[in-house]
């Protein structure tokens, strides 16, 4: 799809990103990747290992995300390195490709969350946090443009999965598990076009968006009866007029 190489600015390597952050600062308290290289359709080279780092941070947890994610400040007393290590063994985890690599993330909120930590974190550097920020290209906005959820608002992602007949592996709000969730993701909508197509063609005829009525009905016929004609659109524009 041209709309998606163009998003991705001819990148051919990208590290599918979900991250879990505190209740308050939203520094981030996990980090989960998946890297994959691309070929120029957009379909799967390959896909690495996953990758995951627990993260101390420097304000507390929050009751809320506990609950959510089961990370607590204990937890990461434990098994959490510094904000600026996660960033070394995220470069470690992404190799020579880690500078020009393009970040796909299901929302704003990561990309976010990477500056609040650099924000937060005195001895990492912030140019490096924006630089992970401002290469992180937010895939829910992109898919709602085709696949949009009820009154034009985004998917979440399990309910994007589920479009693309998928249930949603491991456990929400897991780092980890919801990055490779994103890449099963992308790769439905790369190669499922025929249920993107189907979608798409759901939402012009949707009262939601911005299309003339007339074209909403011809769109409409053509769901229905798989066919219509100029005059077709020529009836429904002199009915709008009447």
């Amino acid at each position: 799809m041209r709309q998606l190489e163009r998003m991705l600015s001819g990148a051919s390597v990208v590290a599918f990103l979900d991250c879990e952050g505190t209740q308050w600062s939203h520094e981030i308290i996990e980090i989960g990747a998946v890297k994959a290289v691309l070929n120029p359709d957009c379909t799967f080279k390959k896909v690495f290992k996953g990758f995951r780092v627990y993260v101390k941070a420097k304000q507390p947890v929050g009751p809320f995300v506990t609950k959510l994610t089961g990370i607590s400040d204990s937890l990461l007393e434990k098994k959490g390195v510094r904000y600026a290590r996660s960033l070394e063994m995220l470069r470690k985890y992404l190799g020579a490709d880690y500078p020009h690599c393009r970040f796909l993330t299901y929302g704003k909120q990561d990309g976010e969350m990477f500056i609040a930590s650099g924000e937060n974190n005195l001895d990492a550097s912030i140019i490096e946090s924006r630089s992970i920020a401002h290469r992180c290209l937010d895939f829910e906005s992109f898919l709602n443009r085709f696949v949009p959820g009820k009154d034009g608002n985004p998917l979440s992602q399990k309910k994007a999965l589920e479009v693309f007949g998928l249930a949603e592996l491991g456990t929400a709000h897991d780092a980890l598990d919801d990055a490779i969730n994103l890449s099963r993701l992308f790769e439905a909508f790369v190669k499922r076009k025929d249920i993107v197509l189907e979608q798409y063609m759901h939402l012009l005829c949707s009262n939601k968006r911005g299309a003339p009525a007339p074209v909403k009905k011809v769109i409409a016929q053509l769901l229905e009866q798989g066919q219509a004609s100029l005059e077709d659109l020529r009836r429904y524009a002199a009915e709008d007029i009447k």
